[in-house]
């Protein structure tokens, strides 16, 4: 369990935990290599300051940044007594993301240090709009595909994830919608050893092979139309890969990263990173509490 994990291990009230984990945040940053003074005035807010509330929108349950807004406008104004306005808001949230992804990295470093674990690998799609609006959809034009899934077409970007059975994120890839899951394998797994298990969209024997050479067993599930003889412990791991579905669930629907609401590039990467460092930071405290 990372130290982030610990701020709500016991029962505390709604002022006590946002202490903590202004104070948790407050100590990551002061460590940040990206800590740095930022030209013009003076923030209203400090770096700790945004990203705590950006975090805590996720505990609050708020799924945009407006309603989110008002709730801190109104009942933290003796937290927060200088509140800016909320296009300042806005910026400063975007602001400070860079320090927010570093914060993710570090609790994602401490999770990998755990060798013993299985490591489970899947992807999600995270569409950036309907189907029905893909021609007049501009903010993520540059980025997004349109691709397929099991579940069907969409327009936007895919979450590739890397987890342990305890549910922690070891390793994050977000990347077009068309983009081969296993082209991500290599770079993902850096760094990991020991079992990994993959559904059949990860089939490759040459990407097996590679892995197997590096000392990484790979174990992916099979299509139907082929036949494999596994051990009963394989089989084991394989029926574990069911964790990795609820943890994307559980950060696409639940959390609500696949939203369609931010009307910039810089918006919606801020809103992805927020979400990752919320769920690794929250996972064992319902968000919507």
């Amino acid at each position: 369990m990372t130290p982030a994990l610990k701020v709500y291990q016991q029962k505390e009230s709604e002022e006590e935990k946002l202490l903590h984990l202004f104070i948790f945040v407050d100590t990551m940053l002061k460590k940040c290599p990206f800590n740095k003074s930022h030209p013009g005035p003076k923030a209203e807010l400090t770096d700790s300051e945004l990203i705590t509330l950006a975090l805590w929108r996720f505990h609050l349950g708020f799924s945009d940044w407006k309603h989110a807004y008002l709730c801190f406008l109104t009942h933290y104004d003796r937290e927060f007594p200088n509140f800016p306005s909320y296009k300042n808001f806005l910026a400063g949230i975007q602001r400070v993301t860079i320090k927010a992804l570093w914060i993710l990295g570090v609790l994602m470093a401490i999770a990998r240090k755990d060798n013993a674990l299985l490591k489970i690998l899947d992807s999600s799609s995270l569409p950036v709009c309907k189907n029905t609006r893909t021609g007049s959809h501009k903010v993520m034009r540059q980025f997004a595909s349109i691709s397929k899934t099991s579940q069907g077409w969409f327009y936007g970007l895919k979450l590739h994830l890397v987890i342990d059975a305890a549910s922690n994120l070891l390793s994050v890839r977000i990347t077009t919608g068309q983009f081969d899951d296993r082209a991500t394998v290599m770079s993902m797994l850096r760094g990991l050893i020991g079992k990994f298990v993959a559904d059949a969209g990860y089939l490759s024997e040459v990407l097996k092979t590679n892995l197997f050479r590096m000392g990484k067993v790979f174990i992916t599930a099979v299509r139907n139309s082929m036949k494999q003889l596994m051990t009963k412990e394989q089989h084991e791991d394989l029926k574990r890969r069911q964790l990795v579905e609820v943890v994307l669930s559980q950060i696409k629907d639940r959390m609500g990263m696949a939203s369609t609401l931010p009307r910039s590039v810089t918006g919606m990467l801020s809103h992805y990173i927020y979400t990752l460092l919320a769920y690794q930071m929250f996972r064992f405290v319902p968000v919507n509490s």
